[in-house]
């Protein structure tokens, strides 16, 4: 239900023209608030993150670290990227969504998995 509530804050601010879902153009304020609604429905949030401001992700890539490499083909966290657990919504700021990571291939069918910033294009 969280994330409906996280989405369906999305589909308003699309509907009051803030954000565009059919770009996928957002903002950090945008996204504060459907984490937000989110962290509402139960008053938690669980996040995977990585301090963006002292690491280089291109760092634990993998490209020179094999258990990083391991752990990214097959699907999992690199060493490094913690579970942040919010337990105040005032935790829910540009600082924890700058922090976001998730393990993907960048929309490269069969390519390998990296690590990247959820939020890049707001940065």
């Amino acid at each position: 239900m969280g994330s409906r509530l996280h989405e369906t804050r999305h589909g308003g601010q699309h509907s009051r023209g803030t954000i565009n879902a059919v770009t996928q153009t957002s903002s950090f304020d945008a996204e504060i608030s459907a984490y937000r609604a989110q962290y509402s429905w139960k008053a938690s949030l669980s996040a995977r993150t990585l301090d963006a401001s002292t690491v280089n992700i291109a760092d634990i890539q993998g490209r020179t670290n094999e258990i990083n490499r391991t752990l990214l083909d097959n699907g999992h966290f690199p060493l490094g990227v913690q579970r942040t657990n919010v337990t105040n919504i005032n935790q829910i700021n540009r600082g924890l969504i700058n922090n976001m990571v998730e393990v993907g291939n960048g929309g490269i069918t069969g390519g390998p998995n990296y690590l990247l910033w959820i939020y890049a294009l707001l940065r």
